[in-house]
């Protein structure tokens, strides 16, 4: 996590106004303290509920299905 803290940083100095670098940083704190407080949420409710952990492993099964049937049908263009 702290290579991602270093590269922001340096992306936000060379890349934004100066007015904006504090901004930049600050919305980016809130955004990825939020996952992290959500997903810590998430993941001890999963560990509590078996059939939540179940449900959500078949999501993501079938999300990769689908992307592999995407990927072996040819493009329609």
């Amino acid at each position: 996590m702290p290579d991602i803290w270093l590269f922001l940083i340096a992306a936000a100095t060379v890349t934004l106004a100066p007015g904006q670098d504090a901004l930049f940083i600050l919305v980016t704190l809130c955004i990825f303290g939020s996952i992290a407080f959500f997903s810590g949420n998430v993941g001890a409710c999963l560990q509590r509920n078996a059939s939540a952990s179940i449900n959500l492993n078949r999501l993501a099964g079938c999300a990769f299905i689908g992307l592999g049937i995407r990927i072996a049908l040819p493009a329609s263009r």
